[in-house]
């Protein structure tokens, strides 16, 4: 399907989505948030403070000379005489306004929550491999943001990689002649077909709902069909050239084995026609998903991170 291919490493990728950083905000947010869960809560007898959780004894008004226990946690907002609580320490009573009354209220106890700062005995409690001390894993939390960046980058540096190589490589004529192209046509053709039944139109009037134009013609909708089935071809024809250089072949065996695992869970116990196209289907997505692994792989070490 190629008949000269353009190399995705000769295009030009921004310089800025070649850099990315990791603020020390955010790592010390990764560390705060690691130190709640070593969270211990123990009673406290000063004044309470919002993070508090407050124990108060309220007058049952559906039962005389009986009480009940009213549980507030502090600053969440949901109980609606928080500010009256502030500073008061167990053992003091206050009015407070409770469905809809004033009502005296006792302070029973009050418990605090405490988050430890990390220590070296901490992080190991983790059991992450290869972190032992809070230096390995702020590097370790640092790493895994340098990958989330390095990860959007990614979708924008392939974005740019692909247009171009998809606008300079020769093709062979894809929709003259070309099985995986009037594979994924047929598919999405029989798809829309179904769709349209099920919904009661014809396949003109779903097509541009189900191809998120609205607004556009039937005919509108099958060009861009076309050219969204091309540019997917291509795509996987790209994949299939790389993949044949490292030794990969997606196979239709492999496909159904795929397909099968899941039968068992949709009730199923043979491939229906539909089905036959979509193994088609899942082959050029494979290969085109492969293309883009090359380009991710070749430019995930080039992606510089920096702590800031």
């Amino acid at each position: 399907m190629i008949n000269k291919l353009y190399d995705f490493k000769d295009v030009a990728i921004p310089d800025a989505l070649l850099k990315a950083s990791v603020s020390r905000e955010e790592i010390d947010s990764e560390l705060h948030m690691t130190a709640q869960r070593f969270t211990t809560i123990a009673p406290a007898s000063d004044g309470i403070c919002n993070g508090d959780i407050v124990a108060l004894e309220i007058p049952d008004e559906q039962a005389a000379d009986s009480v009940r226990q009213v549980l507030v946690n502090m600053g969440r907002g949901f109980f609606d005489s928080e500010e009256a609580l502030l500073g008061l320490c167990p053992g003091a009573q206050t009015q407070v306004f409770y469905e809809g009354k004033t009502v005296s209220a006792t302070i029973l106890a009050v418990k605090r929550k405490h988050i430890p700062k990390l220590t070296d005995e901490s992080v190991c409690q983790l059991k992450i491999e290869g972190v032992a001390t809070i230096a390995d894993y702020e590097n370790y939390v640092f790493e895994n943001k340098a990958a989330q960046q390095r990860q959007r980058r990614m979708k924008g540096i392939f974005e740019i990689a692909s247009k171009a190589v998809l606008a300079h490589t020769e093709f062979a004529p894809i929709r003259d002649d070309n099985e995986w192209y009037r594979t994924l046509y047929n598919s999405t053709m029989i798809q829309l077909e179904t769709m349209a039944q099920q919904a009661g139109k014809s396949v003109d009037e779903i097509m541009p709902e189900a191809l998120r134009m609205p607004g556009k013609t039937a005919d509108e909708c099958r060009r861009a069909l076309e050219e969204m089935c091309e540019k997917h071809v291509k795509l996987g024809a790209l994949g299939l050239y790389y993949a044949k250089q490292n030794g990969i072949e997606y196979t239709r065996e492999e496909s159904i084995a795929r397909m099968q695992a899941y039968m068992p869970q949709l009730g199923q116990t043979e491939i229906s026609e539909v089905e036959e196209n979509m193994i088609a289907v899942d082959i050029i997505q494979r290969y085109a998903d492969y293309f883009q692994k090359v380009i991710s792989d070749y430019y995930k070490d080039k992606i510089q991170v920096v702590l800031q």
